[in-house]
């Protein structure tokens, strides 16, 4: 993540600007630490450069989650011939390059239509 995100964050609790960052940067890049809501306090940790803004979510979104984690963790680094990026990307709308269908990855369409129909859209969002 780079350096420069930061300031255009917003807390996804509060909405509130005022962001912090403590951690480890590269060369502007974000890689470790934990992003700090100057208002309401909430944390979000960065992991390996990504941002961990997911929650208080929903058992239901945390069981999708959870069970989405065996694709990245799993076949994505073992099998890249198969599981892409740009496979990656086109989640969930994709059929299973084994399988040839969309099993597992139908039911996960609603909630992220819902996610992306609730974050705000625009200029400055």
């Amino acid at each position: 993540m780079k350096k420069t995100f930061i300031s255009k964050l917003r807390c996804n609790r509060c909405n509130n600007s005022e962001i912090s960052f403590s951690g480890e940067i590269i060369t502007d890049d974000i890689r470790e630490g934990l992003i700090t809501c100057n208002k309401c306090g909430l944390e979000i940790l960065v992991k390996d450069g990504i941002a961990e803004f997911l929650h208080g979510l929903p058992q239901k979104v945390l069981a999708e989650v959870v069970s989405s984690e065996g694709v990245a963790t799993y076949c994505y680094p073992k099998e890249p011939d198969v599981y892409n990026d740009e496979w990656l990307l086109s989640l969930p709308y994709v059929k299973d390059k084994k399988t040839g269908n969309y099993d597992g990855w139908q039911r996960k369409i609603t909630t992220f239509e819902q996610v992306l129909a609730d974050l705000p859209q625009g200029s400055g969002a």
